[in-house]
């Protein structure tokens, strides 16, 4: 592999889009693997909810029934939809981006 201008740049495009897809798998294999036993009310509690997938954003969804307060439900954070993002559009954007950098320049 030649030695180009910004070649650490695009190492460091796909070391960042394997990182996302990786975490991305994890937190949508996560429900399957803790099950119920991720979904504490508290944690140390004894209180445990039902455990399910989240497909947007990824990772697990907790549902607790509680007497007299009606349902209570965590969803994963919103942030990992940027997880989602890298993993869905990282690859493509790494490789337009290094076929620009390997382009010779304009009167070279």
């Amino acid at each position: 592999m030649p030695h180009y201008p910004g070649r650490w740049l695009i190492i460091l495009g796909y070391v960042l889009w394997v990182a996302s897809v990786v975490y991305v798998v994890a937190c949508l294999a996560a429900p399957s693997m803790v099950g119920e036993s991720g979904c504490e009310l508290t944690p140390g509690g004894s209180v445990y909810g039902e455990a399910s997938r989240s497909w947007f954003p990824p990772g697990t969804t907790c549902t607790w029934e509680l007497r007299g307060y009606g349902h209570y439900v965590t969803s994963p954070s919103p942030v990992r939809l940027i997880f989602v993002g890298v993993a869905l559009a990282g690859l493509p954007l790494v490789r337009y981006l290094s076929g620009l950098l390997r382009r010779p320049a304009l009167g070279a």
